[in-house]
């Protein structure tokens, strides 16, 4: 028990050259936050600490993982027969009420806790690399089931793990080839992100930032550029990850804050770089084609807009053919509009984006540890409910409300889950003192305070 999911040699070696100073660092002070120089810490007490998100989210998979696995290799196991859905809804409902008890040895813990930081170093760094590796490091096809348990590994990026998971639901796939792993989250990205601006691309890297500067992410700190160069190129966004390259060359900077980032990326939007910069390029290059796959239809149903003619593409030097090894039974259908596209991705990518620091965070502690069940938001809202929601706050527009609601179901606790809403409103004009946006809050606020929805 304790072993990681990946070596240790593995997470290590991904590591060395690009973050080796910081990561060492990183380590000292989360250990100080965490066990110090005790002989044993419990997970509960773990998650309360002063901690990224990504590092406790890892450790409490790994936990649930060790404890899943004991149970199941329990000689009295086998007798229960067929493990059906409700019998594995109540393991897995067993394993959350027990995990917060769970009891770390130190050498244990500080095994886990190495292993934790290289891999959420990883995965902010290069997302798309680091879910291919871990999801497939035994085999070339993974079963469903399997795919789900990685994921639950994962805390920032949420939206690549959802759409994904909804999109395998809806083809009702047992298992998935690395091939068609790869084409989706290519395509999810490229969908995803065409239409954010200068600041929200900048934006994207922001878990970076959190994550380096260990929750003190304000605009103005810096961070080596380096992690950056791996983040964009990873998002296959290369003509946005040489130009970012050549202008810190130019200026003999190795280091950036948040808002040098999105100036920089500001000015090769609008090409129009300044006197100690290289020419932006002319004219934004044509985004690959899309070759039919409908993600709206997969991760948020009943999406049925066509099309907006004249959007606007991302920076991206990379003609990427993602999607041929895509199984072949996928329909094509219309791809999600110009403003619905835009909406998607400011809900999903920027989930939780406007979070209070770690320091507040303190004893927001996920309430599934507690030993009760967090509901989803579709057991708090009533139909009723959802078509006023859908037809008065969203416009009309039921993928948005499905990603809306995707996204919120994804956040632990209603300190996040406001901070959100903030920045939701305040992204699409929203008043939040309109009846309808005051009854949506306290509807979502509901599932944090009791679970209930109105008339149980």
């Amino acid at each position: 028990m304790g072993l990681s999911p990946w070596s240790t040699s593995f997470h290590q070696s991904k590591s060395t050259g690009m973050l080796e100073k910081e990561t060492e660092l990183i380590v000292q002070i989360l250990t100080e936050r965490t066990i110090g120089a005790r002989d044993a810490i419990t997970l509960r007490e773990v998650l309360a600490a002063e901690i990224p998100k990504g590092i406790k989210t890892y450790i409490q998979a790994d936990v649930a993982r060790w404890l899943k696995r004991g149970f199941k290799e329990t000689p009295q196991y086998d007798r229960l027969g067929e493990a059906g859905p409700t019998s594995r809804k109540i393991v897995e409902s067993l394993i959350c009420s027990l995990a917060g008890e769970y009891m770390f040895e130190r050498r244990e813990f500080l095994a886990t806790l190495d292993n934790a930081i290289h891999f959420v170093e990883n995965y902010l760094c290069r997302p798309h690399w680091t879910l291919e590796h871990f999801v497939f490091e035994q085999a070339p096809r993974v079963d469903v089931e399997t795919l789900r348990d990685k994921l639950e590994y994962v805390a920032e990026y949420k939206y690549l793990g959802s759409i994904l998971d909804r999109f395998v639901r809806s083809k009702r796939w047992e298992e998935i080839h690395v091939d068609q792993f790869r084409s989706l989250l290519l395509k999810i990205d490229d969908q995803v992100v065409r239409q954010h601006n200068a600041r929200e691309t900048a934006l994207l890297a922001r878990p970076i930032y959190q994550f380096l500067l260990l929750g003190d992410d304000s605009p103005n700190r810096s961070i080596p550029i380096k992690p950056l160069l791996v983040f964009y190129e990873d998002k296959q966004m290369g003509m946005l990850k040489d130009y970012l390259e050549r202008v810190c060359q130019i200026r003999n900077r190795t280091e950036l804050s948040l808002n040098e980032l999105a100036g920089i990326i500001a000015d090769l939007y609008l090409s129009v770089p300044k006197k100690d910069e290289p020419d932006a390029p002319a004219a934004k290059p044509k985004m690959q084609e899309d070759d039919g796959t409908d993600f709206s239809r997969a991760a948020l149903p009943d999406s049925t807009e066509q099309p907006v003619e004249g959007a606007t593409s991302r920076p991206n030097s990379t003609d990427s053919t993602a999607g041929n090894d895509v199984a072949e039974s996928e329909q094509p259908g219309p791809p999600l509009s110009n403003r619905r596209m835009n909406n998607l991705a400011l809900s999903l990518t920027f989930a939780g984006i406007g979070r209070p620091s770690l320091a507040s965070q303190q004893t927001d502690v996920p309430t599934q540890i507690a030993g009760t069940r967090l509901p989803g938001l579709e057991e708090v809202i009533s139909e009723e409910q959802r078509s006023v929601f859908v037809k008065k706050v969203f416009k009309k527009d039921d993928a948005f409300y499905a990603a809306v609601i995707a996204a919120l179901n994804s956040i632990s606790t209603w300190h996040e889950a406001s901070a959100y809403l903030q920045e939701l409103f305040q992204m699409n004009g929203l008043d939040p003192y309109a009846d309808e946006v005051i009854a949506f809050t306290d509807a979502i606020q509901r599932r944090y305070v009791s679970g209930k929805t109105e008339g149980e």
